[in-house]
């Protein structure tokens, strides 16, 4: 006798990181896209954002990215990750306002799950005029 166990087959769903905009920032003006997808905590995962921005970006300027992990409880994991505009490879600065630019950017996740991923560009490192949140879905 042949028996058949679980063979009705099973649908896998991959959990996609959505990015929308933040609260002061509800239209999301550049996209962003994390690889892998789901993130890897604890490990490295590649944050690519393109888009337009409303201001040059100098060589010299102080324009950052910045990545930050958030609990559930909507607290830092880790530390806001942050680097210059201009010092990630492949900026290709200066950037003209209105310019359409991409960049990726590696991060180490925390080893603790995150509920929400903050994206964030800054025109210097208090004025954010770009903002996304990121949830797995």
């Amino acid at each position: 006798m042949i028996s058949i166990i679980n063979a009705i087959p099973y649908q896998f769903y991959k959990r996609a990181t959505q990015f929308t905009g933040c609260s002061d920032f509800p239209s999301p003006t550049f996209t962003m896209s994390v690889s892998p997808d789901p993130i890897i905590t604890g490990g490295f995962n590649t944050f690519t954002f393109s888009g337009t921005l409303p201001f040059d970006v100098a060589k010299d300027s102080s324009a950052e990215f910045s990545v930050t992990f958030l609990g559930s409880d909507g607290k830092i994991l880790d530390y806001p990750h942050r680097t210059l505009i201009c010092d990630i490879t492949g900026s290709n600065c200066p950037i003209n306002q209105g310019t359409t630019f991409t960049l990726s950017w590696g991060v180490l996740a925390p080893k603790n799950p995150a509920t929400t991923i903050q994206v964030q560009v800054k025109k210097d490192s208090k004025t954010s005029i770009m903002c996304v949140n990121g949830v797995n879905s």
